[in-house]
Order: C-alpha cells, then sequence, then structure tokens
C-alpha cells in the first residue's frame, strides 16, 4: 500500500474474483461505512498471467 498523491492505492492479490467480492461484501465495505469515509473505493482489477513467488504453492 501507497499514498499516491490522491488517495491510498493497494495492490493486493486473490485466488479467485469471487473470494475477493467476498471480502468487499463483508469486510471492506462495512469497514469504510463505519469508518465514516466519503464514497466508495475505486477499484480496479487486473488478471494475473504469471506470478513468481519462491516457495508459495497454491491451493
Amino acid at each position: 500500500a501507497a499514498h499516491d498523491g490522491e488517495g491510498l492505492r493497494v495492490v493486493d492479490t486473490w485466488e479467485t474474483a469471487a473470494h475477493f467480492q467476498q471480502f468487499v461484501e463483508t469486510r471492506l465495505m462495512p469497514a469504510v461505512v463505519k469508518l465514516g469515509l466519503p464514497g466508495e473505493p475505486q477499484i480496479e482489477i487486473f488478471e494475473a498471467i504469471n506470478i513468481f513467488a519462491p516457495g508459495y504453492t497454491s491451493k
């Protein structure tokens, strides 16, 4: 995560889009509402073609 001058930018990797959507609905948006942050987060999704992560094994 980093502040880019316009706001907080977070990059994350998820096993599936469904897992990410569940996180947004059950964790992210409730936290945004609880903190009273204005608006909704701007979310951009990009498909990962290859991931280099030595020692990581997918489920």
